[in-house]
C-alpha cells in the first residue's frame, strides 16, 4: 500500500471518528430530551385522568338516583385525627386529596398521612401526584399549607 493511499484512509478514518462522536453527543442529547418529554407526559396523563374521573362524578351527582342515595362515606382513622374519607366506585383522585384535607379539621394533615387514607380507601396514585396535586389545589386557594401540614382554607 502506498504511503499516500494509507495517509488518505487514516484521514477518513479520523474524520469519521469526528462525525461519530458528533452523532453520538447528538443522540445522548435527544435521548435525555425524550425522556424528559415521557416524564412529562406522564404526568399531564395523570392530571388529564384525574380531570376525567373528576367530571365523571360531578356528572353521576346530576343523575336523580345519585342524588337520592348521596355520596358514601366510610370513616376511617388517620393517625389520631379521624378523617372521614369518601369511597365509592368512582373518586377522583384530587377530589379525594381535598376532601381530606378538608375532612381534616384544624389539626391539618400532612402529605404521608393523607397517602396512608389513600392507601387504606385502595386508592392509587403515582409518588409524586400527591404532591402535584396538592400544589395544585394552594395554587388555586383551595387549600393552605402552614409548615408541612395542609388544612382547609376558609
Amino acid at each position: 500500500m502506498e504511503h499516500t493511499e494509507r495517509k488518505r484512509i487514516l484521514d477518513a478514518i479520523a474524520a469519521d471518528e469526528k462525525e461519530l462522536a458528533v452523532a453520538a453527543a447528538m443522540l445522548k442529547g435527544i435521548t435525555e430530551q425524550r425522556l424528559r418529554l415521557l416524564a412529562e407526559e406522564q404526568g399531564w396523563q395523570s392530571e388529564v385522568e384525574s380531570l376525567r374521573k373528576l367530571i365523571e362524578v360531578r356528572q353521576n351527582r346530576l343523575a336523580p338516583s345519585a342524588t337520592a342515595q348521596g355520596i358514601a362515606l366510610e370513616a376511617s382513622a388517620a393517625e389520631k385525627n379521624h378523617v372521614e374519607i369518601p369511597v365509592g366506585p368512582k373518586v377522583s383522585v384530587t377530589g379525594f386529596i381535598k376532601d381530606t384535607i378538608n375532612a381534616s379539621g384544624i389539626a391539618g394533615i400532612t402529605p404521608p398521612e393523607i397517602r396512608r387514607i389513600a392507601e387504606k380507601a385502595n386508592i392509587k396514585m403515582h409518588p409524586n401526584y400527591l404532591y402535584v396535586a396538592l400544589g395544585k389545589l394552594d395554587e388555586r386557594k383551595q387549600i393552605t399549607k402552614t409548615g408541612d401540614r395542609y388544612f382547609k382554607r376558609g
